[in-house]
């Protein structure tokens, strides 16, 4: 029996003088899966007190699982997008691009989990890739 669980994978930038949308061309990055705002917007926060946000820096969201809804169960085929899109990354992009910070966020959602069971493998090279960049991988584990 094999465990179940979903992906949701993104990678996101963020800069206090970072503009994302220049940047998400420059990546050539798919506007559907793609979220922006540039500092200072203002958009309307969906929770009760109906509030207005403004952004307080620059910010790209990436969602690596949204493609295929499907890909949730296969971290493999979300690891090759992020791998993708690592490799089109400058190599002084944080400067050329006024990036402060970038983070690769994972978070497994798990069904059933069966012990042994190995869930998927990183991919050879990916954390090479990040270590290259300073980009920082943080994992979300949710029951």
């Amino acid at each position: 029996m094999k465990t179940e669980f979903e992906m949701v994978s993104r990678i996101v930038f963020w800069g206090d003088e970072f503009h994302p949308h220049n940047f998400a061309s420059v990546l050539g990055l798919d506007k559907r899966y793609t979220k922006v705002k540039e500092k200072g917007e203002v958009s309307k926060n969906e929770g009760k007190s109906q509030s207005v946000i403004r952004a307080k820096t620059g910010r790209l969201i990436y969602s690596l699982d949204q493609e295929n809804i499907e890909d949730r169960r296969h971290p493999e085929i979300q690891f090759e997008r992020l791998i993708k899109v690592i490799t089109k990354l400058p190599n002084d992009f944080r400067n050329e691009y006024h990036i402060d910070d970038v983070q690769v966020q994972i978070s497994l959602y798990y069904k059933d989990k069966i012990n042994g069971d190995v869930d998927f493998i990183i991919p050879n090279g990916l954390t090479s890739r990040l270590s290259k960049h300073n980009i920082e991988m943080r994992f979300t584990l949710l029951p």
